[in-house]
């Protein structure tokens, strides 16, 4: 198994007030962005790694890099305006001996060696696996007035996170017949398209998306608990 790492840190932190962009802001002693780089750099079946970056971010993306300079290659590109830009600029970079693609966002910093390991051993038997957490909150569905028209059953309600891994030849299959009217939140939602099963793999509780100021405070907790 041959694994491409497309690391999405793309975005324009707008919720995140900051004087770096997100993948740059400090957490103990690395940005954010290194807390998952350093995992897919020990990961044996990562062959490569592909940051995508907003353009103001590219130069001090390369800086980074060679800090972590080992035998993997680890390549710069820009992002798109939107995540499927982003990861479909990445596809193109992806060397010809991967046969799979894990996508995982740089805003993700605590995930850990051993969800690595369980999403790519399910996308292997699978083709495609995610990563996730179920929903212990009671769920209700509106309507458009904000009445609630429905209680969904939550033992079958995920959080879908990421990493999320794909045949590489199953991802670049569903980015053919993408929809560019339609908004894809993340890249498990494609290939769900093509009426592929995506196994889930229940992730680690602290696995958190860094998106707001509140978000940043309990990924600084976390890294003080881990210490």
């Amino acid at each position: 198994m041959k694994v491409a790492a497309l690391l999405v840190a793309a975005g324009s932190s707008k919720r995140l007030p900051a004087k770096k962009r997100k993948p740059f802001i400090r957490l103990a002693d690395k940005v954010i962005l290194e807390y998952s780089l350093e995992v897919f750099l020990r990961n044996a079946s990562v062959k490569e790694i592909i940051i995508a970056v907003n353009k103001l971010d590219v130069d001090e993306t390369e800086k980074l890099c060679l800090k972590h300079k080992n035998t993997k290659s680890i390549k710069v590109i820009r992002g798109g305006k939107k995540r499927v830009d982003s990861v479909y600029n990445a596809l193109s970079h992806v060397d010809k001996v991967n046969d799979y693609i894990l996508i995982h966002d740089a805003a993700r910093p605590f995930i850990t060696e051993k969800i690595v390991k369980q999403v790519l051993l399910s996308a292997k038997k699978y083709q495609a696996a995610v990563c996730g957490r179920k929903v212990t909150s009671t769920i209700k569905k509106s309507d458009k007035n904000n009445f609630i028209s429905a209680t969904l059953d939550r033992s079958n309600v995920w959080e879908i996170q990421t990493p999320q891994v794909f045949k590489k030849t199953l991802l670049i299959k569903a980015y053919k017949v993408i929809d560019l009217k339609k908004e894809y939140t993340d890249d498990a939602a494609l290939v769900e398209t093509l009426g592929k099963k995506i196994k889930i793999v229940p992730a680690d509780k602290n696995n958190i998306k860094i998106t707001t100021v509140d978000d940043l405070l309990l990924a600084k907790s976390i890294v003080k608990t881990r210490k």
